[in-house]
């Protein structure tokens, strides 16, 4: 019977992106309803996605290494002969270039048979042989056989010590012609359509398959003799097609399938255009930085929108340019009199502002910046000379905000940390701290 050897089928040249090659099946027959299976190796381009499809039964893929894919497949639960096909194509969004190959799946019966009692009874089906089965004194007997696909006719040799006798009987086996169909790829372009790859038996003629299509119109695209492939084109409108399949004929099998329709996407909506006018604010309040080093806080920013960096991040980005005023002052009373200190700082420098959730005209933004900071210290005693000193430090700062817009106008409330150390001859003293400042911004007319 050969079920025991592999099906070798020629490997020519390299492998094309769109042209899989089927490189063995083994065994390539199969016996139905004893539970076997076959493994299928194709040589196919990784970079695409393969396909299977068989005209009965099922393929499942086992593993990949390189250009080997592995299938297994396991044949259907009838019982009677049949031919099953099987496909393989990459998706390359071109029309597909399908590989095949067969398993002979055979059926197995009971062949019941009348000759001479006692008689020695052997059936031949095709090249195999069972039996031999001894005729009872009815001269009935039963010879379980296994039936290839196509098969029709079986000769019984019965023999006897006087005689042989060899006839041939019709075999009751129906006809099979099972189809399946898949759509290539599964979800169908309404712009540029799809395909539909048909899994028909050999004796079937792809022109003469009937279709009955919902949503699309078929155009066979397919040469004679080779698997049917149809250009799938769906009607305006149509959110998916639905296909029904018949081979036409005695034992003619049917399939249906179904796919959505890929409607082409949309153009977004073009972007707002970016506003380019500057945004203006200004805030006051004040700021703790321990001891002494406490007072009053004035700021004026100048803010523009950064162009989206990142759709994620879109328009959230702002970038600003500030200058402000922080004043402190000591005043002491010594045994020699009244001394009065003052330290005033005029930072400037740039930051990032990023709003970090918004909901309504309501708004968290996120702050961070640094830059310079010029800066005078005083002291007026009342028993000597008043003298001045100035330096410049340097500053950093995060600050979150709350903001809450009221027309063209958001009014905003500030917690900010700094780190600004200013130092001088006379002078150790911490500029930042904490700082509550609150105030309002909105863009120039």
């Amino acid at each position: 019977m050969g079920r025991c050897l592999g099906l070798m089928l020629s490997l020519s040249g390299t492998v094309a992106a769109a042209a899989p090659t089927v490189v063995s099946v083994a065994p390539a027959e199969l016996v139905l309803g004893r539970g076997g299976t076959a493994e299928v190796k194709v040589a196919a381009d990784p970079a695409h996605e393969l396909r299977a499809l068989a005209s009965v039964g099922s393929l499942e893929p086992t593993g990949t290494s390189g250009q080997e894919h592995r299938f297994r497949y396991t044949p259907p639960a009838s019982r009677f002969p049949q031919r099953a096909v099987l496909l393989f194509w990459l998706e390359t969004g071109a029309v597909p270039e399908v590989a095949s190959a067969q398993i002979r799946l055979h059926g197995r019966t009971d062949l019941q048979a009348t000759t001479e009692p006692g008689a020695t009874v052997r059936v031949e089906v095709e090249q195999s042989v069972f039996g031999p089965e001894k005729a009872d004194a009815r001269g009935k007997v039963t010879v379980p056989i296994e039936v290839p696909p196509g098969t029709t006719t079986a000769i019984v040799v019965a023999e006897t010590k006087r005689k042989s006798t060899r006839r041939e009987v019709p075999l009751a086996v129906p006809r099979a012609s099972p189809v399946s169909a898949a759509f290539s790829p599964e979800t169908v372009s309404a712009k540029t359509g799809g395909w539909l790859v048909v899994a028909h038996g050999p004796d079937q003629e792809a022109s003469k398959l009937v279709l009955e299509l919902d949503g699309a119109r078929a155009e066979l695209v397919s040469a004679a003799g080779a698997p049917a492939v149809f250009h799938i084109v769906p009607a305006e409108g149509s959110a998916e097609v639905a296909v029904k399949l018949t081979a036409p004929g005695e034992g003619g099998g049917t399939a249906a399938a179904r796919a959505d329709i890929e409607k082409p996407a949309e153009p977004p909506p073009p972007a707002a255009p970016r506003d380019a006018r500057p945004e203006l604010g200004a805030f006051a309040g004040g700021f703790y930085a321990g001891g002494a080093n406490t007072g009053w806080t004035l700021g004026a920013t100048a803010a523009v929108e950064v162009p989206p960096l990142h759709p994620v991040i879109g328009d959230r980005l702002a970038l600003e340019a500030n200058v402000g005023a922080r004043r402190s002052g000591l005043s002491v009373v010594t045994t020699l009199g009244k001394l009065d200190s003052a330290l005033l700082a005029v930072p400037i420098g740039v930051a990032l502002r990023v709003r970090a959730y918004q909901h309504g005209a309501a708004a968290v933004y996120g702050r961070v910046g640094g830059g310079l900071v010029p800066f005078r210290h005083s002291i007026a005693p009342a028993f000597g000379t008043a003298f001045a000193e100035s330096a410049i430090a340097a500053e950093g700062y995060a600050a979150l905000q709350v903001g809450y817009r009221l027309g063209p106008i958001e009014v905003v409330a500030e917690a900010r940390g700094t780190l600004s150390s200013m130092r001088t001859a006379h002078l150790d003293a911490d500029g930042g701290g904490l700082g509550l400042s609150a105030g309002a911004r909105g863009r120039l007319p």
